[in-house]
């Protein structure tokens, strides 16, 4: 009988699915806040529009090192160290024995001041900027913020490019230290002395001599510049916030009866 050869052809095997893509890194978010706020909770289950989870850490100035090496593969490097003590209070000092957390931020979120009477801590900032992160507040905003004297430079500044009408701004004298200390603007005055905020460093002076005692303070400030300008009577003031498209004004009114009117008990509408 004739030969009969069969041949059985073996299916091909089913191919293999596509290896689904890595993960995309989560977004690192650096924030600076040591009072009683908690980031990580409120950016709990959050994402970006890309799909890309958020990862939070927070941490106060005086909990940050930054270590920046622009040329290398990770240009920042931040290293937050746990702090004894009460949130609030920025003389804490680090604690002992305790795990140092390395975090390499995509971007920074700063809620605290970063120069303040209680410490300075623009060394960091800089680190920040070294290493290229970007910020909300700008970095470079903070630290134009940082001192007094360059707002009033940049105001200064937009109002000779503005013109008066356009953009006006309340005459006000810079004195290096004590001994350029030359008021020539009405009174009462009030003296501001270098870059404190939250009413600290601030003086009403009534008349000439009245400067004239503030000037020999000055000179015991520790080389601290000074600015002056006339006092105005305010109602109440109003506080612009813009983030994006989105834009939030506020009327405060000061109702402890202080002069300065940024201090004390208010009502915001």
């Amino acid at each position: 009988p004739r030969e009969v050869l069969m041949f059985w052809r073996r299916a091909p095997a089913p191919k293999a699915a596509p290896a689904a893509p890595p993960a995309a890194p989560p977004a690192r978010l650096l924030v600076i806040q040591s009072d009683k706020y908690c980031w990580p909770a409120l950016f709990e289950g959050q994402i970006l529009a890309d799909g890309r989870p958020i990862e939070v850490l927070q941490t106060g100035w005086d909990g940050l090192r930054v270590l920046a090496e622009p040329q290398s593969a990770q240009p920042l490097v931040c290293y937050c160290v746990p702090v004894d003590g009460d949130p609030a209070d920025q003389t804490r000092r680090p604690k002992k024995r305790t795990k140092v957390v390395t975090f390499k931020p995509d971007f920074v979120l700063v809620r605290n001041e970063v120069f303040t009477p209680a410490g300075d801590y623009r060394n960091q900032l800089f680190g920040l900027m070294y290493g290229g992160a970007r910020g909300v507040n700008s970095l470079q905003s903070l630290v134009l913020f940082a001192e007094r004297a360059l707002i009033g430079a940049e105001l200064q500044k937009l109002n000779r490019e503005l013109g008066p009408d356009a953009f006006p701004v309340v005459p006000q004298c810079f004195f290096a230290g004590h001994e350029e200390m030359m008021y020539t603007q009405e009174f009462p005055a009030v003296l501001k002395v270098g870059a404190a905020h939250a009413g600290m460093g601030k003086a009403k002076v009534l008349n000439h001599h009245a400067m004239a005692d503030m000037r020999s303070l000055l000179a015991v400030s520790g080389g601290r510049y000074a600015t002056a300008e006339r006092f105005i009577e305010s109602a109440h003031e109003f506080r612009v916030q813009k983030i994006g498209g989105r834009i939030r004004a506020f009327k405060r009114l000061g109702v402890s009866g202080d002069w300065k009117t940024n201090t004390g008990s208010a009502m915001l509408e």
